[in-house]
């Protein structure tokens, strides 16, 4: 019984106790209160009280020696046989507990805002014995109280379909008119309408964005006719529905800008309508919209990048349950820097890195201090952290892994470590070419960022050694060009110093 699903299931509901603001003990009393409760124990499972109460001594310890099936049931029916028999009466009482905790799980988190469902059986049972006083009386209610809601997603829709198919049910068994019939099916119609919108609109960002992360081969149909249908009706009205469409925009079409200024103004008027994890999505995708333009080269994108993020921080939404996403991380230092505001990107790693995920802790943590020190021209520094930064082979991630790589190229280059820095280019190469999970995108702008610091090299070698112009003009010519002519370029902009700073020194 060591590691059973029983005692898995009950150790979580015991550890989840802090979230409800209760002690150990106090969750663990609310939940003997429900197994012990009539409706579920009978006389004859009287011993399921008894193994709960057993399984509960023990824990938090889930490998402690009392859970051996033989012990437990030498403490259940200590008058009994554990033959095949008293096997079979252990793994029923198990699964009787089990089946009863299942129960406390689902009243327990019974969502808030998704109640339709839970009173749906209630307001059947009404219509089934035509009480239409009381289900009346319950109906308006419900639909008050769903009515004061403030988010207004698609769950918000579809329990307001739920709603509205019983009011439709009750409506068919009273005598109507025909003109009262047609205004509910057309509620009805509207509700599933917009959850319908919502969700797929949903889906499609969420596609889009998987798409520009990371290389997949399934494809993935979006609907033209129900864009068209979107604008063709009046649902852009709806708050949720433009939060959604301007999204899906941002992320579907090339030149995005309208949007983007769409996003962003819909996101300070109406934040309130979405839940917190979908509002922190709708920011993900301006933030990918700004990373995107800032790779093309339009360098006024930083400034928005970082008005984004200081927007979730004082929104308080930056953190997702007391953790911060790591890719947040390190564009936000990265921009700080960008921006020459070191003093913000130090004090940001101060205030949020103990909010890393454990695994990537040290990873993340590294990074960003090498990141800093680069900027400061601390480079025996940059290459101390970057070692720590990698030396976890266990849990790495893919972007900090690549910009780690990335930075050391750079670390390389300023250092004159020309040897080094050849070798590191060629391990980058193979790396970014035999990782299966990097993105043509991201491949192509790291080969591209290569590509070019080759050439650079090359020029700063002519120069130390006194080649001709024409050979020195050649490779910058080609840089030039590249850069003109490739959207997708990592590093950009330490790129163009790079090749200004040759410029001024030829």
């Amino acid at each position: 019984m060591q590691n059973s699903k029983l005692v898995l299931i009950i150790e979580q509901i015991l550890s989840e106790a802090a979230i409800y603001k209760l002690s150990r003990r106090q969750q663990q009393n609310k939940l003997r209160r429900f197994v012990c409760s009539p409706y579920f124990t009978y006389d004859h499972d009287k011993n399921i009280v008894a193994l709960f109460d057993y399984i509960v001594k023990y824990l938090p310890n889930m490998e402690h020696k009392a859970f051996q099936k033989q012990r437990v049931f030498k403490a259940l029916y200590p008058d009994k046989v554990f033959d095949e028999k008293g096997q079979q009466d252990l793994r029923r009482c198990m699964t009787d507990l089990v089946t009863i905790i299942e129960h406390f799980i689902c009243v327990d988190k019974k969502d808030p805002t998704n109640e339709m469902r839970y009173y749906k059986s209630l307001l059947g049972f009404y219509i089934g014995t035509q009480q239409h006083q009381y289900f009346q009386q319950l109906w308006n209610d419900l639909h008050t109280k769903h009515q004061q809601q403030l988010i207004r997603n698609a769950d918000f829709y579809e329990q307001e379909l739920l709603l509205q198919e019983t009011w439709h049910i009750e409506l068919t068994l009273r005598p109507f008119n025909f003109e009262d019939m047609a205004q509910q099916l057309n509620v009805l119609s509207r509700n599933l309408n917009v959850f319908f919108i919502i969700r797929n609109l949903n889906y499609y960002c969420q596609f889009l964005t998987l798409q520009k992360s990371v290389v997949i081969q399934t494809s993935f149909e979006i609907s033209e006719n129900l864009i068209d249908f979107i604008k063709r009706g009046d649902y852009l009205q709806i708050p949720t529905v433009a939060l959604y469409y301007a999204s899906f925009c941002l992320l579907y079409y090339e030149d995005g800008d309208e949007y983007f200024g769409q996003l962003k103004e819909l996101l300070s008027q109406h934040a309130e309508t979405v839940t917190q994890g979908e509002l922190n999505n709708f920011y993900t995708y301006a933030e990918n919209y700004c990373t995107l333009q800032i790779n093309r080269g339009r360098v006024d994108f930083y400034t928005n990048l970082l008005d984004i993020y200081d927007e979730q921080q004082q929104n308080g939404i930056i953190l997702v349950e007391g953790q911060m996403d790591i890719r947040k991380f390190k564009n936000i230092v990265t921009l700080a820097l960008r921006l020459q505001r070191y003093n913000y990107a130090q004090q940001f790693i101060d205030k949020y890195r103990h909010h890393i995920d454990e695994k990537y802790g040290d990873e993340v943590y590294h990074y960003s201090m090498a990141a800093v020190f680069f900027e400061q021209r601390n480079f025996e520094a940059v290459l101390d952290h970057l070692q720590y930064a990698q030396q976890d082979k266990r849990f790495y991630n893919i972007f900090y892994r690549l910009d780690s790589q990335k930075l050391a190229i750079k670390t390389y280059y300023e250092c004159d470590e020309m040897r080094l820095l050849e070798a590191k280019i060629n391990a980058f190469a193979t790396f970014c070419r035999n990782n299966a999970s990097v993105a043509a995108s991201v491949l192509q702008a790291n080969l591209n960022f290569m590509r070019i610091v080759r050439k650079l090299h090359r020029i700063k070698e002519a120069q130390k050694w006194g080649d001709v112009d024409q050979k020195i003009e050649k490779n910058k010519k080609e840089i030039r060009q590249i850069l003109a002519q490739e959207t997708l370029i990592a590093e950009r902009v330490w790129l163009q110093q790079k090749i200004a700073e040759i410029g001024e020194a030829s």
